[in-house]
């Protein structure tokens, strides 16, 4: 069986924070690129340091095989298994790949529509041993069945709609991403103007991928600043600027890592530098016929190349690329490439050969980007935890854990030697190329225990997390408890008419919104509970429950996958002759 990858927790967050095309859809002007990406690294890295926050789930990484070999159809001819190929075979069959990335509706458990459940391709593909990678729409407005929870104001500028709408495509629209420049990871108060309703919208696109237990994410569309709009106005419309881009892909991958998903750059290629420390993997297109490069200096994916991490080449026989004229180049530089119909409808497949892949760069050493913080109440008997920060480097990176009280791990159990001390952790970060050190903040004084009787009491309220929509699950949080509750239980309330009731049988921490809930508010009680006793503790009340929008259903997938494959046909034919210039 194929491996899928290492699964990343907060012990192994090296980097993590937190279109279709450059070469199919884009073109952008290259001169001034180096300059330009040091200034936006900078910035960035001014907006990433202060963040204490950073994403908690575990997610798993894609494999960085020398045998890797990635499969790539977003057009099927059906939705789910049936519209794809074998997901088990021998090379050079698709089922041979061990990556796959196929697109998020149509890999849905609800036939082309907003997924509800675990996708059964997903299901097939990890029986298989295969690492998955779920394709999104990230930077333009089109027809998706999602559509409704963007309003128009996100990506259309003013009256006249072919302002902001892509030249040659009616009815797509670049999305206004200004509001992203000055992102601060897991700081969404730093949005602003569209920025924030794009972000609630995407955020729930990016959550149906983890719904359908995708590994990966493939946001795409995210250069619309190098594209002029249907009116040729430059940056989509709105003006778009590099910084901009930088900004949103930062938003991507710390949201994609909270929820559980890693996630690729999707082209962007000036971008590279900057989004390298925070992305998982490069996914690029024809740098091979372009000659961009695609690897040494100046190259489209050498960042990710030097950081040993998986990048992704598609090449198309629309543009008269055969394998003999690329894949000696992907190998050589370590990159997994494949020649495609541009269509990606699986009527072409032609993987580069299989186990000759992963060309030794020189490694590059740790570097720290978000320094380790520690979580926990910092209170005699309680224990403590260490994330080891963020950080870039060449992979494998291990890490240890040294306690300023002498504890090494990265857990920390307060004894009464502590009590009024501060506490903080040094983690080292080591790979093949250097050992580097970093110490967090400290915590404390360490408070002595509770008085012998006490209760648990309330210190946060709980929260609720989640789209107050029939057919969504709102979540709620535990809240922060002191005297060390052991247990907590949960009751769900609908509100009417400011009167609120117990659900029968909603007593887990999510509950799926129904038919009787239109309408009306909830909260949620949560009881927390220790060897002396209990307390209860109630969350602030949703949003009035609102129907699903029919019409997001009623367009029937087949119409849908139409006019993706319509759209992705002629897509080779929008690169600007600019794109070709070298830097």
């Amino acid at each position: 069986m194929a491996q899928r990858g290492p699964v990343c927790t907060q012990s192994c967050e090296r980097t993590q924070l937190a279109a279709t095309s450059r070469n199919r859809r884009s073109g952008g002007l290259r001169g001034s690129r180096a300059p330009l990406a040091l200034a936006i690294a900078a910035f960035a890295a001014l907006l990433i340091a202060p963040a204490a926050a950073s994403a908690q789930s575990n997610y798993t990484l894609p494999p960085t095989l020398a045998t890797n070999q990635w499969y790539w159809e977003i057009s099927p001819s059906a939705s789910g298994l049936a519209g794809l190929p074998a997901v088990t075979g021998t090379y050079p069959a698709p089922g041979s790949a061990n990556i796959w990335d196929t697109d998020m509706f149509a890999d849905s458990n609800t036939n082309g529509g907003m997924p509800t459940g675990p996708s059964p391709v997903v299901q097939a593909l990890h029986a298989a041993g295969k690492y998955s990678i779920c394709y999104i729409e990230a930077g333009a407005q089109q027809a998706e069945p999602d559509s409704s929870n963007f309003a128009v104001a996100d990506y259309q500028n003013g009256s006249n709609q072919t302002t902001t709408e892509m030249a040659g495509w009616p009815g797509e629209y670049w999305y206004d991403t200004r509001g992203f420049a000055s992102y601060v990871a897991g700081d969404n108060s730093t949005l602003t103007g569209a920025a924030v309703n794009i972000a609630a919208g995407m955020a729930k696109r990016i959550e149906d991928c983890a719904i359908e237990g995708q590994d990966a994410l493939e946001p795409d569309d995210l250069d619309g600043y190098t594209n002029p709009s249907q009116t040729g106005a430059p940056g989509g419309g709105w003006g778009l600027t590099q910084t901009d881009a930088a900004g949103y892909e930062r938003w991507l991958a710390y949201t994609a890592h909270s929820d559980g998903l890693a996630v690729f750059q999707k082209n962007d290629t000036a971008n590279a530098s900057v989004d390298e420390p925070i992305f998982d993997g490069m996914i690029i297109e024809e740098c091979n016929k372009y000659q961009d490069p695609c690897a040494g200096s100046g190259g489209d994916a050498t960042a990710y190349l030097a950081a040993g991490k998986p990048v992704l080449n598609a090449e198309y026989t629309q543009d008269g690329e055969t394998t003999a004229k690329f894949c000696s180049a992907d190998i050589a530089a370590g990159i997994t490439g494949a020649l495609f119909d541009v269509n990606l409808d699986g009527a072409t497949y032609q993987p580069c050969a299989p186990g000759t892949t992963g060309h030794s760069f020189p490694p590059v050493g740790p570097a720290n980007t978000v320094a380790p913080a520690i979580a926990g109440t910092p209170a005699e008997s309680d224990t403590l935890t260490a994330s080891t920060g963020t950080w870039s480097g060449t992979v494998p990176i291990t890490y240890t854990y040294a306690w300023s009280d002498g504890t090494t791990g990265s857990t920390d159990t307060l004894s009464a030697a502590d009590v009024g001390k501060s506490i903080s952790v040094t983690v080292t970060a080591k790979n093949s190329a250097a050992s580097v050190s970093v110490t967090s903040a400290s915590v404390g004084p360490v408070a002595s225990p509770p008085l012998l009787g006490s209760v648990p009491f309330d210190t946060q309220l709980p929260a609720l997390r989640g789209t107050a929509t029939q057919g969504d699950s709102l979540m709620v949080s535990k809240g922060s408890w002191s005297n060390r509750p052991t247990s907590y239980s949960y009751q769900w309330q609908l509100c009417k008419s400011g009167v609120c009731s117990h659900i029968s049988g909603a007593t887990k921490s999510s509950y799926k919104l129904g038919s009787a809930d239109v309408g009306d508010t909830l909260d949620a009680i949560v009881t927390a509970k220790n060897a002396y006793g209990s307390t209860t503790a109630t969350s602030t009340r949703s949003a009035v429950v609102a129907t699903r929008r029919s019409s997001a259903h009623a367009r029937s997938t087949a119409k849908r996958l139409a006019s993706k494959h319509r759209k992705l046909k002629h897509r080779r034919h929008r690169r600007s002759p600019r794109h070709r210039l070298h830097w």
